[in-house]
């Protein structure tokens, strides 16, 4: 559908999925692209593709939560902040920070 174009189109991995104001899980687009594989797969709700996430505060160490990640295989974290959104931390976002580090001290 239009949100699927508009998701894959986006520069953007990972998508928080809401529950009014409360984050559920996270989309990626590797979900969205094998849902969207499937027949049917344009009418599935986000609920059915997305993975379960964890939410953790702003001040966190990202090396903390590189380990929360690793540790329960998830692909990505959600930044909340008294309930509130701030953003979201991925796999794929850690290892780009890791490279950009390791360049740096060269």
């Amino acid at each position: 559908g239009d949100t699927a174009a508009l998701l894959l189109s986006s520069p953007q991995r990972h998508f928080p999925v809401m529950k009014g104001t409360r984050v559920v899980g996270v989309l990626s687009l590797s979900d969205i692209r094998r849902e969207l594989a499937k027949p049917g797969g344009a009418d599935l709700a986000a609920a059915g593709a997305m993975h379960r996430t964890v939410v953790v505060p702003p001040e966190i160490p990202l090396t903390e939560v590189q380990k929360t990640l690793e540790t329960q295989g998830l692909p990505a974290a959600v930044a909340a902040q008294r309930g509130r959104l701030l953003g979201i931390v991925s796999q794929d976002m850690l290892v780009q920070l890791a490279t950009l580090l390791d360049h740096g001290r060269e």
